[in-house]
């Protein structure tokens, strides 16, 4: 497929900087319904040890690395490797990845988010019933030993750069990812939507729009069946500067010791932080009642054989 890619000197590169010392300039509408460009960072370093590749220019596209020993050859791998990127006559919109797994591409193309698993097609109209399906698909085939090993990930044209699952917002059926942008920065995108580009801690209002919206749709019955999941470490550290302790605490027993969950408050909302791998917020109206909300979901995910072992309890000094 011919994608018209003209190369660019970065004037601000200098000898041994960590900078691109060219960019690709790259045409991607032969796959696009509208005009886009993508600009490709081109990187550089000599390559001494080679008896004949003497030097490397490589770039990255949809997280892989694509190395040339020139830069005229880059230029000319780049379409090859667009040409197979391409499905459904577009670009992947999102990629699914998890552990030993290639990366699933997803595309949006005729309304629907689509895919090829396995030999045949799975679609859905949001990427969280994509990544249900998928995670169901690969949890029966003992491809993973958990959902939360499937992990979301953005591409976005204009660098065609993957953009990592920093959180998700999670509730009945829903699961609505933000991405890690850069710096601290996090990506919330719709599709058919500019891309909004959030600091961590505004994560919490656009949780309670969110809810309201899927609550004035019947989509769910109280907003704080909305929590966040899935929150990276680096995350939480912003998140929790726009929080309050509240001194209450949430308890239940496991085999080996006693669970904790603080208790915090941010502008009128509380919330039990759940600490595994990485964290999750339950969200309630008030500390009390939050105890029969997260019972609920504990006893959903089997980390509570019962809702009468949740308690909660002021901490001391508090």
């Amino acid at each position: 497929m011919p994608f018209n890619v003209q190369i660019r000197q970065n004037p601000e590169y200098r000898g041994g900087s960590s900078k691109p010392r060219y960019f690709l300039h790259v045409d991607l509408s032969p796959l696009l319904p509208r005009p886009m460009v993508s600009w490709l960072e081109v990187f550089w370093r000599p390559n001494p040890g080679h008896h004949t590749l003497k030097e490397v220019y490589w770039v990255e596209v949809a997280g892989r690395r694509l190395e040339k020993g020139n830069l005229p050859a880059l230029r000319q791998a780049v379409p090859e490797v667009l040409t197979g990127m391409g499905g459904f006559g577009t670009f992947p919109y999102y990629y699914l990845t998890y552990p030993q797994g290639e990366p699933l591409p997803v595309y949006h193309s005729e309304g629907k988010l689509r895919l090829r698993m396995n030999g045949s097609e799975l679609s859905g109209y949001e990427i969280g019933e994509v990544w249900q399906r998928v995670g169901d698909g690969l949890l029966g085939k003992k491809f993973i030993g958990s959902r939360e090993e499937l992990e979301v990930h953005l591409l976005l044209w204009q660098d065609l750069s993957l953009y990592p699952m920093a959180l998700a917002l999670k509730g009945g059926r829903y699961l609505i990812p933000l991405f890690q942008g850069e710096g601290q920065e996090i990506l919330y995108d719709v599709i058919g939507l500019p891309t909004r580009f959030l600091r961590p801690r505004d994560a919490f209002p656009l949780r309670r729009e969110v809810a309201q919206s899927l609550v004035a749709a019947r989509s769910l019955s109280s907003p704080y069946e909305l929590g966040m999941e899935g929150v990276l470490p680096q995350v939480w550290q912003d998140l929790e500067g726009g929080a309050s302790r509240t001194g209450f605490c949430l308890y239940y027993p496991t085999e080996r010791s006693r669970m904790e969950m603080p208790v915090y408050e941010v502008d009128g909302d509380f919330f039990a932080l759940g600490t595994e791998r990485k964290h999750r917020l339950y969200f309630g109206a008030t500390p009390e009642e939050l105890v029969p909300l997260v019972a609920k979901e504990l006893s959903r995910e089997r980390r509570l054989s019962s809702s009468a072992l949740l308690s909660i309890e002021r901490q001391k000094g508090r």
